[in-house]
């Protein structure tokens, strides 16, 4: 029971860490230069669904890909 613990806290650190990852390139990359003054509020929180979006999908995949990987190398044996 202890290793489904460890298992979801790791993965919800995953999509956290992958998010704020996503959203601090995003800001990086200077979106709010590029609009109007009055729609920088709507864009960040586009900015910010979009990194949920696409942070999730990075750390999903790499889970998913760690958990390939160990099935893998524990069957070889």
């Amino acid at each position: 029971m202890s290793g489904f613990k460890i298992q979801a806290g790791l993965t919800i650190a995953s999509h956290l860490f992958f998010i704020f990852l996503t959203f601090r390139s995003f800001i990086a990359l200077r979106f709010d230069q590029i609009l109007q003054k009055d729609q920088v509020g709507p864009a960040r929180v586009f900015l910010i669904m979009l990194a949920c979006a696409i942070g999730y999908g990075v750390s999903s995949f790499l889970l998913s890909m760690i958990n390939q990987f160990s099935i893998i190398f524990t069957n070889i044996r």
